[in-house]
């Protein structure tokens, strides 16, 4: 309790922060005890009505004071079911931009990456050490990965209170691999166009591959960058289940800590990636 409060008086209630709460769960002034509070004062940090609130903060330190209007609890109750519905379609965006993101994987993995590695164009792929077949083979992995991440977070979203920061925590490993990919992405591809100028065996298949259906006419650059598109997208999405700032000493938030985490983590992860290239097939 501040110290323009009252002393406490038997059959009060109080909320988990301390403040003086009503019958049906209202939020009381905390300076009279009866009505109901309608405004927070920032710098006192505690409830007040109006009445209590102008009496207060009429002369002196106290008339520079700032307000926060405070919700009802049915505003309140209202409030969190409209979170909560928001935060289910965040959960439900990530899964299902996750299931396309691992298609074009497969896309890129099946069409280009496997028949490139299989020895048909050992320039590109005879070293081991090359950015390609670095690149080509953490492909692999991150695409592996991240089905696993896909099935985890499939079972995740079906319980009541979904864990989604600690499927991420769980899985940073996998994205550390992105950082590889990056790193390595902007040589490869550059080795790549080179060899389409030079190659016409090289020319040919990837002119073929960009016909299959499943590319949809794109090229094998469109599909290289979308590692690095993706590993931008995940801080987005997951910054969107973060509960927004409570503007009433009544409300409490529990945020998890690995969620908080892993949005600490992506915009220090090493990726970068050049503009698009031109390909010249």
């Amino acid at each position: 309790m501040a110290e323009t409060g009252t002393d406490p008086k038997d059959g009060e209630r109080f909320d988990g922060e301390g403040n003086l709460i009503g019958e049906n769960g209202e939020l009381l002034c905390d300076r009279c005890g009866d009505n109901v509070a309608a405004l927070e004062c920032v710098d006192c940090k505690v409830p007040f009505c109006f009445e209590c609130k102008a009496d207060v903060h009429k002369k002196g330190k106290w008339l520079t004071h700032t307000f926060l209007p405070i919700m009802s609890v049915a505003d309140k109750k209202a409030a969190g079911e409209k979170r909560e519905f928001q935060q289910m379609s965040v959960l439900k965006e990530i899964v299902e931009s996750e299931k396309e993101y691992l298609k074009l994987l497969g896309v890129l993995t099946n069409v280009f990456v496997t028949p490139i590695r299989s020895g048909k164009f050992p320039e590109l792929t005879s070293n081991k050490k090359t950015d390609v077949t670095v690149v080509f083979s953490t492909i692999s992995l991150i695409l592996q990965g991240n089905l696993e991440l896909l099935k985890d977070l499939e079972q995740e979203i079906t319980k009541p209170n979904p864990m989604v920061g600690a499927i991420f925590l769980d899985k940073l490993d996998n994205f550390k691999l992105y950082n590889v990919y990056c790193n390595h992405a902007e040589e490869a591809t550059q080795a790549i166009m080179k060899l389409s100028r030079t190659s016409s065996s090289f020319k040919q298949f990837l002119e073929t591959a960009k016909e299959n259906p499943a590319c949809e006419r794109k090229g094998i650059s469109d599909f290289l960058i979308k590692p690095f598109q993706r590993v931008l997208q995940y801080p987005l999405l997951l910054r969107e289940l973060l509960p927004p700032i409570s503007t009433s000493t009544s409300t409490s938030t529990s945020i998890s800590p690995n969620l908080l985490f892993c949005l600490h983590w992506f915009p220090y992860a090493d990726c970068s990636f050049p503009e698009q290239p031109v390909m010249p097939v």
